[in-house]
């Protein structure tokens, strides 16, 4: 009695396959489509974040360098007024 369940369950399940199939096709491919989208969206989102936390460091070095040469300046160091480039001596 058991095989003929097993019989008639995997009947019907062919038979949903053959009837169907163009939209089990459909939503697969639908589902990779959607799959592909979020990956490239969340790739896109980390290579974003990585390059604003460069531009983050590099705001953050310009701002600290600043400091240190206003503190240079205000101390009478020649260095604070040009930082690392000083002019050539025209002598």
């Amino acid at each position: 009695m058991r095989s003929l369940f097993a019989w008639i369950a995997a009947f019907l399940v062919l038979a949903f396959l053959l009837s169907y199939w163009k939209w089990i096709v459909g939503a697969v491919v639908l589902g990779i489509v959607v799959w592909g989208v979020y990956m490239a969206t969340t790739a896109l989102g980390h290579k974003r974040r990585d390059h604003l936390n460069g531009v983050r460091a590099r705001q953050s070095a310009l701002a600290a360098r600043a400091q240190i040469q206003h503190e240079q300046y205000l101390a009478g160091d020649e260095r604070g007024l040009y930082g690392n480039y000083r002019p050539a001596s025209l002598d």
